[in-house]
């Protein structure tokens, strides 16, 4: 009996001991887990202060210099930011004149009335309307109180002179009548067969194709056989007219080509839109007004109508070398000009930059570039606007 309380007391201890140990084991364990998280918490906050400080390293390595202007690739290239070289060149003396886009002589034709009598125009034809080649445009209805129907009066004219050449004619032949008189009854009849047209008709067709400019004679008005009635303009070939001042003469006789400022703000010279040097700019042609003209035959576009004015720049023949940049480059403050130089990815300066003439499409410049410089040619003024924002642009952030 004794025995048995012995061995139960010993388990009893033995279950003890082994619950002490595990209990101190979990928490060594859990001690063990906390510090060990507690280490790597501290190890990690160690290294990510290490990373915040290469960060703010690399912020420093990232700082720009005084002057600079920053916009990234990305918003250079979404707003159309251009770079080209600064090249040295040759370039042709430039005068600046005022221009004026006429309708040339090719392009229009006028519609007249084929014999006398009252106009009466198609509902469709007004100013502006479009007509094909043979188009029915107006009628004449022949005789008014102008003096009737000229067309019947000389057919009626010709009907009798010819009748009287007929009684003559066998009377010439067995010489009862002299030569003179016959000859003045064919001369009286083929002046009446003139004056008489048997195709003339009330119908009025449009001589080309294009657009009504002008109706010179309203419908219901009596006009004479001949008269002009209405414009037509074919859309064709513009003349171009640039008035110089005589005492520019030498240059303006010698231009061979014009570069235009359209109405559209786009710049472009006479020979890339496909016209050419006509006439003008002689010596016996000056106006009275102290100018000379020079013009130009300049294909139509939607860009320019006759009667449209341009500031134009006559293109001489004498070249010089120097440095020309497209003036879309140039930048103007306060009556100064600057350009902006690329410098890096994203940074650009501005360089001030002195002018000497300009073409229309290029300026000269005199001083401030070298050549070789890499400046923004298109969208200056995304550029303009960084520089003035005082900010970087959106894109460009350092705080990772």
């Amino acid at each position: 009996m004794q025995s048995d309380i012995m061995k139960r007391l010993t388990a009893i201890c033995i279950s003890a001991a082994l619950l002490s140990f595990w209990s101190c084991g979990h928490n060594h364990d859990h001690d063990h887990e906390h510090n060990h998280e507690h280490e790597q918490e501290h190890d990690h906050n160690h290294e990510h202060g290490h990373e915040v400080a290469e960060i703010h390293e690399a912020d420093k390595s990232h700082e720009h210099a005084e002057g600079e202007i920053v916009l990234e690739p990305e918003m250079a290239a979404r707003f159309g930011v251009r770079i080209d070289t600064v090249r040295n060149g040759m370039h042709s003396e430039a005068l600046k004149a005022a221009g004026t886009f006429l309708s040339s002589n090719s392009s229009m034709a006028g519609v007249t009335a084929p014999l006398a009598g009252t106009v009466s125009y198609q509902a469709s034809v007004t100013v502006g309307a479009k007509v094909q080649r043979g188009t029915t445009v107006a009628h004449i209805r022949p005789g008014s109180v102008e003096g009737g129907n000229t067309n019947a009066g000389a057919k009626a004219a010709m009907d009798a002179a010819k009748r009287e050449l007929d009684r003559l004619k066998p009377l010439y032949d067995d010489r009862l009548v002299t030569v003179s008189e016959y000859n003045a009854a064919l001369a009286a009849y083929e002046q009446a067969k003139a004056a008489y047209s048997p195709a003339a008709s009330g119908a009025v067709h449009a001589p080309i194709s294009g657009v009504i400019t002008s109706i010179d004679i309203p419908s219901g008005a009596y006009a004479d056989a001949g008269t002009v009635l209405m414009q037509i303009s074919s859309g064709g070939d513009l003349t171009l007219r640039v008035d110089v001042p005589q005492s520019r003469y030498s240059l303006a006789r010698n231009a061979v080509d014009a570069n235009i400022i359209l109405p559209d703000g786009n710049a472009m010279s006479v020979s890339a839109m496909g016209g050419k040097r006509i006439s003008g700019a002689e010596a016996g042609a000056s106006a009275p007004n102290g100018f000379v003209s020079v013009y130009f035959s300049v294909p139509a576009s939607q860009a320019v109508a006759p009667g449209a004015t341009a500031e134009v720049y006559l293109l001489g023949k004498v070249a010089d070398k120097g440095i020309t940049i497209p003036r879309s480059a140039l930048s103007e403050q306060q009556g100064s000009y600057f350009v902006y130089e690329k410098i890096g990815d994203h940074a650009y300066r501005r360089l001030p930059v002195t002018i000497g003439g300009s073409d229309g499409i290029n300026a000269v410049i005199t001083s401030g570039l070298n050549g070789g410089e890499a400046i923004v040619t298109e969208a200056v003024t995304t550029i303009r606007l960084a520089e003035n924002s005082g900010a970087i642009p959106e894109g460009h952030n350092h705080n990772h």
